[in-house]
C-alpha cells in the first residue's frame, strides 16, 4: 500500500482510518497536535465553539494582564525578578505594559491637563511669544492650538529615547557584583516607567496628587531595585535616591526641550 508524506509529519497509509490533525494533518496521537499544537476537535464546528474560544482566550488575555499590573503596582521589583529567571509565559511583556501604560497616561493628560502656553510659561522666553504675536500671522488661540499639536508630535520621540536610557543608566550603576545583562535592566525600566505613568495619571486632576506620586516613586523605586537586583537595603536605598534625581531630570528635560523646541518651530512657521 502506497504511503503519503504529509508535510511535517510521519508517513500515513493512503485511505487509512487514522485520525490527523485538521491543521497539519499530522497523526493524532493525543488532546493537542505534537507538530503545530492544535486541540483535536471535530471537524463540524458551532456558534458555541468559536463563544467558548473567545471566553477562553479573553479570560487567558485578562488573566496575564491583570496578574502582572497587579504585581506592578504592589510587589515592586517582583516581576522585573521572573523576568530575570526567565519566567516569562504567564505575564504580559514589559512593552506592552509600558506602552499600555503611557497611551493612558498621555490620553488622559491631553484631555483633562494639555501642556499648554499658559501652564508651560515657566519653561518659556516670552520674548519668543511676543514675536510671534508681533508678526499678526497667528492669533494668540491658533498659536495655543498649534503648540499642543507639535508637543504631542514629539512625544513618541521621548517614549523611545527614555527607556533605553535609564537602562544604560542601571547597566552603569549595577556594573559590579551580580552579572546582569543590558535586557535586565531594560526589562525593569520598562516595568518603571509604567508605573509612573500609571501613579501620574491622578496628577492630571490635582497637582498636590502629582506631587504626592513623585515623592511615592522614590519609595517604589527602592523596594523595587532591592527585590530585582538582590542588593542591601542600604545600597538599594543609596542607587534608588541616585536613579529618581535621574528621572525627575529627565521630565524635566523632556518638558523644556518640547516646550522650546516646539516654539522653535511654530517661529519658523510665521517666517523668523
Amino acid at each position: 500500500m502506497e504511503a503519503i508524506q504529509l508535510s511535517g509529519a510521519l508517513p500515513v497509509p493512503e485511505h487509512s482510518t487514522l485520525r490527523v490533525c485538521d491543521n497539519c494533518e499530522t497523526p493524532a496521537t493525543g488532546k493537542f497536535c505534537v507538530n503545530c499544537g492544535q486541540e483535536h476537535e471535530p471537524s463540524k464546528l458551532h456558534f458555541k465553539d468559536f463563544v467558548v474560544d473567545y471566553i477562553r482566550s479573553l479570560i487567558d488575555i485578562d488573566s496575564r494582564s491583570l496578574k502582572s499590573i497587579r504585581w506592578l503596582v504592589f510587589k515592586p521589583g517582583l516581576l522585573d525578578a521572573q523576568y530575570i529567571q526567565g519566567k516569562r509565559a504567564s505575564y504580559v511583556s514589559p512593552s506592552q505594559i509600558y506602552l499600555c501604560m503611557s497611551i493612558i497616561f498621555f490620553f488622559v493628560a491631553s484631555q483633562f491637563d494639555p501642556l499648554t502656553l499658559e501652564n508651560s510659561a515657566e519653561l518659556l522666553n516670552p520674548a519668543d511669544l511676543e514675536a510671534i504675536y508681533a508678526t499678526q500671522k497667528m492669533t494668540a488661540t491658533e498659536v495655543d492650538a498649534l503648540f499642543q499639536e507639535k508637543v504631542h508630535d514629539h512625544l513618541p520621540a521621548f517614549l523611545m529615547v527614555v527607556v533605553p536610557i535609564l537602562a544604560l543608566f542601571l547597566g552603569a550603576l549595577y556594573r559590579s557584583g551580580k552579572k546582569y545583562y543590558f535586557v535586565h535592566h531594560l526589562t525593569f525600566s520598562y516595568h518603571f516607567f509604567a508605573f509612573l505613568f500609571l501613579i501620574l495619571i491622578p496628577g492630571n486632576f490635582n497637582e498636590d496628587l502629582a506631587s504626592i506620586g513623585l515623592l511615592s516613586l522614590f519609595v517604589y523605586l527602592w523596594i523595587a531595585l532591592k527585590k530585582a537586583y538582590e542588593e542591601s537595603l542600604l545600597t538599594s536605598g543609596l542607587k534608588a535616591g541616585i536613579t529618581w534625581i535621574l528621572v525627575i531630570l529627565l521630565l524635566y528635560a523632556y518638558l523644556d526641550f518640547s516646550v522650546n523646541y516646539t516654539i522653535g518651530e511654530i517661529k519658523a512657521d510665521v517666517g523668523l
